[in-house]
């Protein structure tokens, strides 16, 4: 049974008690009997998050995420300065007495510091700035979701922009034989390609323009961070090689996710070999933060291993040996190209040690008097760590761990984040929930997974309210969203987990908001263009199967781009919401368009109407503008039973003869309206069924959502065309509303 109970849990994890509590207030606004008593679960807390780290003089600067800070550690771990921003810190960086910090989303900010965190400068950037470098006398900033570099002298003045056409979301940056490299987080193109992988863009400072474009390993995705060789030629990428070609029939041996570094040549600008971080019968689930220490024989390769609280260490001169003799036949059966297929390649050149806590990320290195050390993010622990990277008498690594603060509880929410990219309860640790969804969105590649039928393969599909949208997978295989996860531990990670667990990636995927749109204007409007497109999408008729506030009728239909896929699929295919779908190209269920633009000329091609280019370019720029900003309260999930006395069935369809037992509504945005929700059933000709349900909804923050018990009785006779509305409105102004109406027909 999916258990709703939110009372207070003591959860261990990797070794660390974790408070899951959400705290209890029952309205009392709502006494009058017409209106029903809704219950408040608040589900915010004050988390410490370090994102990114930076080393100078023996000081270390943490950015922080949920914080929004920046903080200034002494040598010993304590905290002597912070600075704190309106938006959330994506990274950090420092370069001589210059500190600078990364803020913001769609209206990014670089914030330039000193020494003392006061602040001396700021400049606009793009969307999502998240990492940056000095190279020569100017400072690079990778913007995330714009898919752009900007570039500034580094007093911040100057600012120009480097667009990466063929790079998605540039995520880490280096500096090697005088070119600028730009690791770039997922494939980009159609899946349907012959080699789907992410792409490392080379920029030449001396033009500030892309000088090529490096296709990575067909597979290569999530790549994480990047490191310079001991001796300048060769860049290291840390990333998962998807096995996306295998159905995800089994886990031995990487079948379906290995974890490696990627080796490329800096002074040829291609791809030298892969090699994998994974053991025979252990994977090294979401490798993370990579850097080099040393020189020579004694140069290493120390990679965070995120997923399961290690680190990687390599012995750099003993890998390359390797490579070479594979290169001269040495090894015999197999050639340097297919190293990132063989498990076992690293074994007798690296080491693996358990760091522990949760959320190893970013990761520097340094020597001090000598000995290497490591530093590293602990994400959800709030801290930071310290490692020797000489074995003590034990064979393990000693470690000092610097906190940033009093951390917040533990809710459920964070607990499901914590577990989502937590590789431990998968078999053999090979891969987690991040693993094909990080940030709980898609991977860009097409899947065989079973639950529909073996040699279909099928775009990986992004969590962003899957609750919300039943039913789940493109051909409704799974009824409910909490089916979907449980099938997926089962049948992907091919492990068990307690049920308290999966009700917190539960609730961690339903507390999920929409990042706001790279197309939309600096301060969140339309562009002009996006406003003809929403013209024209209502006038193409695009509205009829993604219509309501989650742009989807929740509904099967036969879709024309089953003319694109080679495979025997031929079944009807659930409406994807197109909130936030400017994320997840590539687009159709198979991936073969590769840009909004192919996808809106194929449909309105099979439609049988035309278009021009600047009118398909409207509709694309609008639905790649959707979010749901607009929306400050939200319908999360409509609960009925099962008319035969067992679990509750969190569906949002309708369906004669049910019951509707509950609602639940989640506060999205900050503000101090207070929401009027009610509830109504109509029949075919727009006639009210029975007595509506209303709540008064107060004592809310964004983020909290709240639950309202009900007895709605669905008759069994219903007309098709019937259908039951959600309304939230002001309930001080009930002419204003506060989100849109959903609306749900039986069809």
């Amino acid at each position: 049974m999916i258990q709703r109970n939110r009372k207070s849990v003591i959860f261990a994890l990797s070794g660390v008690l974790l408070a899951a509590v959400s705290s209890l207030c029952v309205l009392s606004a709502c006494k009058s009997p017409e209106f029903n008593d809704a219950t408040v679960y608040h589900s915010d807390s004050q988390y410490i998050s370090p994102s990114a780290l930076s080393l100078q003089d023996g000081n270390i600067y943490v950015s922080d995420a949920t914080a929004n800070k920046v903080y200034k550690l002494d040598a010993e771990g304590d905290v002597e300065a912070s600075q704190t921003f309106a938006d959330a810190v994506n990274g950090v960086y420092v370069c001589g007495e210059d500190v600078y910090a990364l803020v913001g989303g769609l209206a990014g900010e670089i914030h330039r510091l000193d020494s003392s965190l006061k602040v001396v400068g700021k400049a606009d950037t793009q969307h999502t700035p998240n990492a940056a470098l000095v190279a020569g006398d100017k400072l690079y900033v990778a913007n995330r979701f714009s898919n752009s570099v900007s570039v500034y002298n580094k007093d911040l003045s100057a600012p120009a922009v480097i667009e990466l056409d063929e790079g998605r979301e540039p995520f880490a940056l280096a500096y090697a034989q005088g070119k600028v490299f730009v690791a770039c987080h997922l494939p980009n193109g159609a899946a349907n390609e012959d080699v789907v992988a992410a792409t490392l863009v080379v920029i030449d400072p001396d033009t500030q323009a892309v000088k090529s474009n490096i296709k990575l390993i067909n597979g290569t995705g999530s790549v994480k961070d990047i490191a310079v060789s001991s001796d300048g030629n060769y860049v290291y990428l840390s990333n998962i090689f998807s096995r996306y070609t295998y159905p995800t029939s089994q886990l031995d041996r990487g079948w379906i996710n290995t974890n490696g570094i990627t080796i490329v040549d800096a002074v040829n600008e291609e791809v030298y070999a892969g090699v994998l971080l994974d053991q025979v019968e252990k994977g090294a689930s979401n490798p993370w933060g990579i850097d080099v220490v040393g020189e020579d024989e004694n140069a290493k390769i120390v990679c965070a291993i995120s997923g399961l609280g290690e680190i990687s260490v390599v012995n750099e001169k003993q890998m390359f040996d390797k490579i070479a003799g594979v290169a001269n036949g040495q090894y015999g059966g197999y050639g340097v190209s297919e190293i990132v297929d063989r498990v076992e390649f690293l074994a007798d050149c690296s080491d693996r040690f358990n760091i522990g806590g949760n959320g190893l990320r970013a990761i520097e290195l340094m020597e001090e008097d000598g000995v290497a050390y490591a530093y590293m993010t602990q994400y959800f622990d709030g801290a930071i760590v310290k490692v020797s990277l000489t074995p003590n008498d034990k064979g393990t690594l000693d470690t000092e761990k610097y906190s940033l603060g009093n951390q917040g509880k533990t809710t459920t929410e964070r607990l499901g984040e914590i577990l989502w990219y937590d590789g431990t309860y998968c078999y053999q640790s090979w891969e987690s929930c991040a693993s094909c969804h990080p940030d709980a969105r898609a991977d860009g590649f097409n899947w065989d997974n079973l639950n529909d039928g073996l040699g279909n393969p099928k775009q990986a599909k992004s969590m962003l309210y899957s609750h919300r949208t039943p039913p789940e997978m493109i051909t409704g295989a799974r009824e409910t969203a909490e089916l979907a996860v449980r099938k997926g531990m089962q049948f992907i990670q091919f492990n068990t987990m307690s049920e308290e667990y999966l009700c917190c990636i539960d609730d961690y995927l339903k507390s999920l908001k929409p990042v706001q749109s790279p197309y939309l204007n600096r301060d969140g409007s339309l562009t002009e263009k996006a406003k003809l497109g929403q013209q024209l999408f209502d006038e193409y008729g695009c509205n009829t199967c993604h219509t309501g506030p989650f742009y989807t009728d929740m509904q099967m239909h036969k879709s024309s781009s089953l003319e694109t896929d080679d495979t025997w699929e031929t079944r009807d295919f659930d409406t994807p919401t197109l909130i936030e779908i400017w994320r997840t190209a590539p687009y159709m269920f198979n991936g073969s368009a590769a840009t909004m633009q192919e996808a809106v000329e194929y449909f309105i091609k099979t439609s049988g109407k035309t278009a021009t280019d600047e009118q398909i370019d409207a509709i694309s720029e609008y639905i790649l503008s959707i979010g749901d900003s607009g929306e400050l309260y939200g319908v999360e999930q409509v609960f009925f039973d099962r008319n035969d006395g067992n679990d509750a069935l969190a569906v949002t369809l309708l369906v004669p003869g049910r019951t509707m037992t509950e609602l639940t509504v989640r506060k999205q945005w900050d503000t101090d309206k207070k929401a009027l929700v009610t509830v109504t059933l109509y029949n075919e000709q727009d006639k009210k069924i029975g007595d509506s349900v209303m709540a008064v909804l107060t004592n809310m923050q964004a983020g909290d959502y709240a639950s309202i018990k009900m007895k709605m009785e669905i008759p069994e006779d219903l007309a098709h065309g019937s259908y039951y509305e959600v309304t939230i409105q002001n309930a001080d102004k009930t002419s204003e509303y506060l989100a849109t109406t959903l609306r749900v027909y039986y069809v």
